[in-house]
């Protein structure tokens, strides 16, 4: 039987074979391409009734049994349809190069056994929604509350069923604790799919996943493509957390492709959050998500006190050398008491290395990456200026490159390495702990960690790393460094930034002892930080769907954005203003903004532009966007890249 093979290359991806009869859709098969041997899945697309004449080679098999699943097969085609994806790129999430060797499938067995939950968490269970077939359940539980025992729960009668479950946590780094945790409940390891995983590894948890012979994955994004032959459960933990959204090479939020597995697979899916995000909210609210509240901390630990600190009125603290430390006076005091306490802390401040801008006195020039336009930092720990898109690494002179004056090149602004340097200072008796993306990474946390609950630590100082999942009993003081950063940067920033005061806020306070949050601003005023303070969760909410609903922004409309990009700045304006041109023949059922110069208008060497596209949420956004490209000729030096659903407007 002629069929079409799908194989990854280049823009093709789709090819004819002779296909003996007995192989089903999804098999993974072997076939001759031109001189090679390639791997590719049998697929349901019918061939060209014009080529059956023609000579069609044959395949050389299925590799061995290995095949995708057929709700597995049907989610690929789904998710290149919905995210504007090509099928030869996408195939690579779903059968990754160098598994399908066989290999020994040998994996432990988790074992079950009763843990006495609280009420509060006994009563989350038992309102959960998970044996009539699909179900989103929102576990929606503040801070502390022990959300992690409640899906474990789910996660335990899952197993005893014999179906296999998958736990995404939206970063590598928060698996170490869940492995902790994991092993504590289950008596086993949890068998982990990132991108850290050695190849041996891989092939060996892909293969046990195909085969049923694996129960249990936790991981990143990529674990939603695993060939689950009997998928019964998905949680995904921190489903609020931006991390979710892939920006790199196919772009796509994988909580949404994730209810959208669970709805083909006909099996309930849990979000877990203690902030959920407005497309969730509003979601519940329309009575399409099923909720489930748990409104106290774990053994009734109160919620932390917030307060604000008005940089306008409260002094930072000046350096020997003049600077300023960054730390106002009031929040000094805090730390010290603290200290005392034999207590621990946080330093909250979301940048990384040493100064996040160099620049010269005499002419006030910015130093910029020489491949990107944005600011290089300065590390302190390294020596160099780091460029954290592109990687470049830089030992500048301190010659102004721009008006040549000698010496004049200086660093402003903080990041955590400068803040470390300030604590050291003010507090030279504390013991220092920085972590950031810089000097963290998952082998290292478990000993990271291991410091600070052993209490080897009294002053933690850390980036958004430390803002999520983690559970310190000592820790009781959290200052937020600079709560305005970030608040006013695009259509998101105030939800995100929401989320993420609350959830660092969060981890003060989560042992016997009552927690304090200090957020240093010079907008005390904001709706963010007004809500934080005030507890005014819902208010903050409501305010934020609101101006999205007059403005028909998601969660109440659609959005797409198209970047377009290339090393000829010319040739990227004009193909931009083609598109443009060509898309407002749509204005019926689409608005168009721009062309428009990318916030980082140049990234990796190549020039960048973005087009906006909005809708009505009953509009398909992506036939739209596919009829507007036929239209237009794209020459092979640029590239479109197309977002649906976007999240970074950068």
């Amino acid at each position: 039987m002629q069929r079409k093979v799908l194989i990854d290359f280049k823009d093709k991806s789709l090819f004819d074979y002779n296909v003996p009869d007995d192989l089903e859709v999804g098999a993974i098969v072997e076939v001759p391409f031109g001189r090679q041997k390639r791997q590719g899945i049998v697929t349901d697309y019918k061939i060209d009734t014009l080529l059956e004449k023609l000579k069609i080679k044959d395949i050389y098999g299925q590799i061995d049994d290995f095949a995708l699943p057929k709700v597995s097969y049907d989610f690929l085609r789904w998710f290149c349809d919905y995210n504007m994806a090509p099928m030869g790129q996408a195939l690579k999430m779903f059968v990754p190069s160098n598994v399908l060797k066989k290999t020994k499938l040998e994996f432990e067995t988790p074992n079950f056994h009763d843990v006495t939950l609280s009420q509060t968490q006994k009563d989350a269970y038992n309102a959960l929604i998970l044996d009539n077939g699909f179900k989103v359940n929102v576990l929606n539980g503040v801070t502390g509350s022990g959300k992690t025992e409640v899906y474990f729960k789910a996660i335990d009668e899952v197993l005893k069923q014999g179906k296999q479950v998958l736990v995404m946590l939206p970063e590598i780094a928060l698996t170490s604790q869940f492995e902790i945790r994991f092993k504590q409940r289950f008596e086993v390891n949890p068998l982990l799919w990132h991108s850290e995983i050695g190849l041996k590894d891989k092939k060996k948890i892909y293969q046990g996943v195909m085969k049923g012979k694996v129960n249990i994955i936790a991981g990143a994004r990529s674990g939603l493509f695993l060939p689950f032959n009997d998928l019964g459960l998905i949680i995904i933990d921190e489903e609020h957390d931006h991390s979710y959204k892939q920006e790199d090479g196919i772009t796509y939020q994988a909580r949404d492709m994730a209810i959208t597995r669970a709805y083909l697979g006909d099996i309930p899916i849990i979000l877990s959050t203690a902030t959920p995000s407005l497309e969730t909210i509003a979601n519940v609210r329309l009575e399409k998500y099923h909720e489930v509240k748990m409104l106290s901390r774990y053994k009734n630990a109160s919620m932390p006190d917030i307060k604000v600190i008005d940089l306008r009125e409260n002094k930072i603290v000046k350096l020997e050398k003049g600077d300023g430390s960054s730390i106002s006076t009031e929040l000094l005091s805090e730390l010290k008491k603290n200290l005392e306490q034999g207590e621990q802390s946080l330093l909250f401040l979301n940048r990384r290395g040493y100064a996040p801008i160099t620049l010269c006195k005499a002419c006030g020039e910015k130093v910029l990456c020489p491949d990107c336009s944005v600011a290089l930092v300065y590390h302190k720990e390294t020596g160099c200026h780091h460029c954290h898109l592109c990687g470049n690494k830089l030992i500048l002179s301190q010659k102004c490159k721009h008006c040549g004056e000698e010496g004049a090149m200086i660093s402003v602004g903080c990041g955590v390495e400068k803040l470390q340097d300030a604590v050291k200072e003010l507090l030279p008796e504390a013991r220092i702990l920085t972590i950031s993306a810089d000097n963290f990474s998952r082998k290292q946390a478990g000993e990271l960690f291991s410091k600070i609950l052993n209490q080897e630590v009294d002053i933690i100082i850390g980036t958004q790393i430390l803002a999520k999942g983690h559970h310190f009993p000592n820790l009781t003081l959290v200052g937020v460094i600079d709560a305005d950063l970030g608040v006013n940067v695009d259509l998101r920033s105030s939800e995100r930034t929401y989320q993420l005061l609350e959830q660092v806020s969060g981890r003060a306070g989560r042992g016997d002892k009552k927690g304090r949050v200090y957020l240093q601003s010079y907008n005390t005023n904001h709706p963010v930080i007004k809500s934080l303070v005030n507890r005014d969760i819902d208010g903050f909410i409501n305010n934020e769907l609101k101006s999205r609903e007059m403005l028909h922004m998601p969660p109440y409309g659609r959005l797409a954005g198209l970047v377009i990009s290339g090393l000829n700045e010319q040739k990227v304006m004009e193909l931009s203003e083609n598109i443009v041109r060509v898309a407002k023949k749509y204005q019926k059922v689409i608005e168009v903004f721009g062309p428009i110069p990318a916030l980082i208008f140049r990234l990796k060497t190549k020039y960048r532009f973005r087009v906006l596209m909005k809708s009505k949420k009953d509009i398909k956004l992506q036939k739209v966007i596919s009829d507007i490209l036929k239209e237009i000729n794209i020459p092979s030096s640029l590239k479109i890249k197309i977002d649906i659903d976007p999240y970074n407007f950068m």
